[in-house]
């Protein structure tokens, strides 16, 4: 339950007053925030903390307090605004945590080049390799490294759960049955007599939803023995014989925390029992007990999945296993161990009993950003590797909640990535279910191999997407390069020419941009100039470089591939000649291929046995905001924004 806030109500507690006649006071605001981080009051810590840097914008501390409180409440655009101040002031050495969260939030926006330079110049200030944040740097440096690496399909797509099961709250923890069927969780109803100083009115409850003509019908909430008043009620899982059913129940301690406890109901004669707390075996006092999942075990009953923060983990919340006999008794809870559990938080686990594979959500687990949904295959109950479910399924955001029907053809699953549905941009409040139905034609992602081969049976093509070692393959070009000024659509450069001069401009750009961009410090321009430089420039020529050798690699095995170039351009100059422009770029690819290794590629491209497929775009898919004002040269050519448009990229490779 912890991060699941409802955005209405966090937005009116924003500005709410100090009522001493010194409340516009500096002083008055921290205290006030001390005082509502002490009683868990994360939201108004946050607008309180806020409010105290605006009367004093120099105070370090105070910014940096109010990012992690922003950040704890799912506020990203704030939260990078905070951060953003720190790390470019003289005090960063103190608060060097903030490169670490600044690289989380950056992460979560795709952009993992600036992640990793942010990760990287983490653990340049931090040299000890005990402290939590350097071990947790090197597993996001690990994961940003690899999410670089990964392919990101087009066509299939995760489709937003229709019909009204979705609204403006929280959905989560689905449960499906016979594809027809879910039970789930909302964050959507009032509490009635809330205790004095709890963050949110709103509760949980468990519902039922059935799939209708139109779309999911309006969930109905469970009985009041399920949906105890005051308490949030939710996660429920049954067996696969449909006999026994665990769910949550969360309660808010003495110091204003969430703590949650397992329950049971088991199915007697057609109605499910009242339910009662599980074994203290599971439920320790003191600590949370939350997500069941249940895999059958045959006669001896099942096998409980669970997530808890007890003692003996091996950190943050874990994934444990127990055992229910046929008589309702529990054994001692094991910890999945190292192969499973981390550092960070693994939540959510799911059992598909028919493939014997268990799903979860990891933060630290090689990912895209936030929680991802991860899969390992049991043997025995004993699980030995770890698989990204991929980037078909997972986003930036936070994935969570995997469920499968009995075939595997279909996964469902709660997120708050933003959608044209829910329309949630910069603060990431609430979370809605979504569906992923598999295709034929893919059965299986595996991100980990070197050639992931995706089989067309209707034309019985195989497309080899290379790219899980070096993807994106994107290649950067200056303003009006190469051949300024003529409309011609080939020349006789080759991308490494292009790229030598290009990456020898560095210091102009810092100069152009940092001087005359609005907005920004001078600082923060100059870093933004030198992360796009060596990160996102220098970085495409050496994907390029181990692309080559790969291709070349594959054509002397005997294969005849194709290889699918798109050109774009930024929006200056006339639509027709940024066409031509565009062609331009992929010609010196082309002209790169020919000369790459004393012309090994020559024979091939003779023979049709490569050949170069072009997509010149122009400017026809440029991103919206970016500038085309020539009398503004710092954001219509020497901002990062403008120039990530003038590129070409190696969108796929197919084997004819």
């Amino acid at each position: 339950m912890s991060g699941i806030y409802k955005l209405t109500f966090t937005i009116l507690l924003l500005l709410f007053m100090v009522t001493s006649s010194s409340a516009q006071t500096k002083k008055a605001y921290v205290k006030a925030a001390n005082e509502a981080m002490e009683s868990n009051n994360i939201s108004s810590a946050a607008a309180y903390y806020s409010s105290a840097v605006r009367l004093d914008d120099s105070d370090i501390e105070l910014h940096f307090k109010a990012a992690e409180c922003y950040q704890k409440i799912n506020n990203y655009s704030s939260a990078t605004k905070h951060f953003e101040k720190v790390i470019n002031s003289e005090r960063i050495s103190q608060f060097k945590e903030a490169y670490y969260h600044l690289g989380d939030l950056t992460k979560l926006t795709g952009n993992y080049e600036e992640a990793k330079v942010l990760f990287e110049k983490y653990l340049e200030l931090d040299n000890d390799s005990a402290s939590i944040f350097h071990q947790k740097a090197n597993i996001q440096l690990k994961s940003v490294n690899w999410a670089l690496d990964q392919l990101y399909p087009n066509g299939l797509k995760v489709q937003w759960l229709e019909g009204k099961i979705n609204t403006e709250y929280t959905e989560f923890a689905p449960f499906l049955i016979n594809d027809s069927i879910i039970y789930y969780s909302s964050l959507s109803f009032e509490g009635k007599n809330m205790k004095e100083g709890i963050p949110t009115p709103t509760i949980s409850k468990i519902l039922r939803s059935m799939d209708g003509s139109r779309g999911w019908r309006s969930g109905r909430p469970l009985k009041p023995t399920f949906n105890r008043t005051n308490s949030h009620n939710c996660n429920a899982t049954l067996s696969g014989d449909g006999k026994l059913m665990l769910f949550t129940r969360c309660n808010y301690n003495s110091k204003n925390e969430l703590e949650c406890k397992l329950y049971e109901s088991a199915l007697v004669n057609g109605k499910w029992q009242s339910p009662r707390k599980v074994d203290s075996k599971l439920n320790k006092r003191g600590f949370t007990s939350t997500h069941p999942a249940i895999a059958n075990a045959g006669a001896e009953g099942y096998i409980i999945y669970f997530v808890s923060d007890k003692p003996n983990g091996l950190g943050g919340l874990d994934i444990w296993q127990s055992k229910r006999n046929a008589m309702g008794a529990y054994t001692e809870p094991v910890n999945l161990g190292p192969t499973i559990n981390t550092i960070f938080d693994e939540i959510t686990p799911y059992y598909h009993n028919n493939s014997q594979t268990l799903y979860f959500s990891s933060q630290a687990h090689v990912g895209f950003g936030g929680f991802d949904i991860f899969k390992s295959k049991a043997t025995n109950f004993t699980y030995y590797q770890v698989e990204n479910v991929g980037s078909l399924i997972n986003s930036t955001f936070n994935d969570q909640y995997a469920v499968l029907n009995a075939s595997g053809s279909k996964v469902i699953f709660s997120s708050n990535r933003p959608t044209l549905e829910n329309q949630l941009m910069n603060f990431i409040c609430c979370y809605d279910l979504f569906s992923f139905q598999f295709s034929d034609t893919i059965q299986e992602v595996n991100v980990d191999t070197t050639l992931v081969v995706e089989i067309d049976t209707t034309t019985n093509a195989e497309e080899f997407e290379i790219f899980s070692s070096f993807a994106p393959i994107k290649l950067f070009f200056h303003n009006d390069e190469p051949d300024s000024n003529t409309w011609n659509t080939e020349t006789e450069k080759t991308y490494l020419e292009t790229y030598d001069s290009y990456i020898k401009m560095q210091n102009e750009y810092e100069l152009e941009y940092s001087t005359n961009i609005r907005g920004i410090s001078k600082n923060q321009a100059i870093n933004r100039i030198n992360q796009f430089f060596n990160s996102e420039i220098q970085g495409g020529y050496e994907r390029l470089e181990k692309f080559s050798s790969r291709l070349l690699i594959e054509l002397e095995s005997g294969k005849s591939m194709t290889v699918m170039v798109r050109g774009y351009t930024s929006p200056l100059a006339a639509t027709d000649y940024n066409l031509n422009l565009s062609k331009r770029r992929i010609s010196s690819l082309v002209n790169h291929l020919k000369e790459y290794d004393n012309g090994a590629f020559l024979p091939y491209i003779d023979s049709k046995h490569l050949q170069i497929e072009e997509e010149p775009a122009g400017e026809t898919l440029v991103l919206p905001g970016v500038s085309d004002e020539l009398e503004d040269v710092a954001s219509s050519i020497y901002s990062p924004e403008a120039a990530r448009e003038r590129r070409i990229e190696i969108t796929r490779v197919i084997l004819d």
